[in-house]
């Protein structure tokens, strides 16, 4: 396609037909006339993935919250999140989403581990109490 900037306008060739004076805009290597881009057709199903993502969502935020007051059930509920994140990268035929879920799993339990340890003190610390 060869696009000809002229006294702002652009004239281009889509498809064998020569377009003068319309700007289109690029969405997913589909050319649309500006007008009809910025106008928002919404198609969106919001339980496209059985609500799974919905969830994962929450339990993801509701984690966070956890383990930012220290909590450990924080770390239970994000391991929660990333099998249902895996679920959702499974619909989503996303290699790269379940892989990183099923690492982001194992770094969860990594530090449900390293929290339940209890703390080691030192003899010098003990003496000192």
């Amino acid at each position: 396609m060869q696009v000809y900037r002229i006294r702002k306008c652009i004239t281009s060739r889509l498809n064998g037909i020569k377009t003068v004076g319309h700007r289109f805009a690029i969405i997913a290597n589909h050319f649309y006339p500006l007008n009809e881009a910025l106008v928002a057709k919404s198609n969106m199903e919001y339980l496209q993935f059985y609500g799974i993502d919905w969830i994962a969502m929450v339990l993801t935020f509701l984690a966070i919250w956890q383990i930012g007051n220290k909590n450990k059930i924080g770390f239970i509920l994000m391991m929660c999140g990333n099998s249902s994140w895996i679920a959702v990268g499974y619909f989503t035929g996303s290699l790269a989403m379940v892989i990183a879920n099923l690492i982001f799993m194992g770094m969860n339990l990594r530090a449900i581990m390293k929290w339940s340890k209890p703390a080691v003190v030192s003899e010098q610390q003990a003496e000192s109490i």
